[in-house]
């Protein structure tokens, strides 16, 4: 098992220089670095610069400035993040390996090798409660893991080593507090919580269960999206929640779960237009039923 973190190695090969001195005769003797990609940098890079990679692992505008208020008061609250700390955990086997366990069979795709990544963003996010005269500023630092689930489609010498995003987890390896079903405009309903994620890998690689891409829920763009939240096997009652989803004007908007009963919670989003990404996801950020502290917070993915 490889476990390792974002790194660059480069290198300078003697046979490349002196390609560059034959070549450039005349020109000087100066020197060029040649990067050296391992799997690694391979795999953030696909989260990086990949249209898959950017969309489902998004952070900007997660949290969006509106103002909304809680059950606790009558205050009214406003969140700013302030930065973002992103780092990255990639597993996978080492090529030296033995092949019965370092391929997987996947059938038309061939036996291929797999890998995962973890990425957590560590959001500083600046709250301010606005209650009559009264204005409190808080600062405090929310968490989000998410995990991507790769497979070796390719050869060494294309795009990101061959890797290919195949499936992709919202909530990481702690299950949320949270049962999440979204229901399109016609009444079906799909599942956006831990209900969501059945596939595994096949070798010995760490990742959490994950939803392939061929199968995450599409809905009909601007459309409305209603999203129900029920209590987990571990809650006594369904934490209060936000949602924020890109609203049909392109902004994220937050929306405060308003909770009927201390079982479930409902409110209805609205989908992006046409001209939006394909790939999207709900932000869902639960806190302390008592009080607006903060305690976990996930990803809800659906496709348009």
């Amino acid at each position: 098992m490889v476990k390792t973190m974002r790194k660059t190695v480069r290198f300078i090969g003697i046979a490349v220089l002196a390609l560059l001195l034959g070549l450039l005769a005349g020109l000087g003797c100066g020197e060029k670095d040649v990067p050296y990609v391992v799997d690694a940098d391979a795999l953030t890079a696909y989260i990086q610069d990949t249209y898959q990679g950017k969309t489902l692992f998004k952070i900007n505008g997660l949290i969006p400035s509106d103002t909304f208020t809680t059950p606790f008061d009558n205050a009214v609250y406003r969140d700013t993040m302030l930065s973002n700390k992103r780092s990255f955990t990639t597993w996978y086997l080492d090529i030296n390996t033995a092949d019965d366990k370092l391929y997987a069979d996947y059938g038309p795709l061939g036996y291929v090798r797999e890998a995962s990544v973890e990425v957590t963003d560590e959001m500083t996010v600046q709250t301010t409660r606005t209650f009559a005269d009264s204005v409190v500023v808080d600062t405090t630092v929310r968490t989000l893991v998410r995990w991507g689930f790769f497979l070796k489609l390719g050869a060494d010498n294309q795009d990101y080593l061959g890797w290919w995003l195949y499936g992709f987890n919202g909530y990481g390896e702690t299950p949320p507090p949270l049962r999440v079903t979204l229901e399109r405009y016609d009444g079906s309903t799909f599942p956006g919580g831990i209900s969501l994620y059945r596939e595994a890998p096949e070798t010995d690689i760490i990742s959490p269960a994950f939803v392939k891409l061929t199968d995450i829920d599409t809905v009909v763009v601007s459309s409305d999206l209603k999203v129900t939240t029920f209590k987990s096997a571990t809650s006594s009652i369904t934490p209060f929640h936000t949602i924020s989803g890109l609203s049909p004007d392109g902004p994220y908007t937050v929306v405060p779960a308003r909770r009927p009963n201390s079982d479930t919670s409902q409110v209805t989003v609205e989908v992006p237009g046409r001209s939006a990404d394909v790939w999207q996801v709900l932000f869902i950020q639960t806190f302390s039923d008592t009080g607006f502290v903060f305690r976990s917070s996930f990803c809800a993915p659906y496709a348009l």
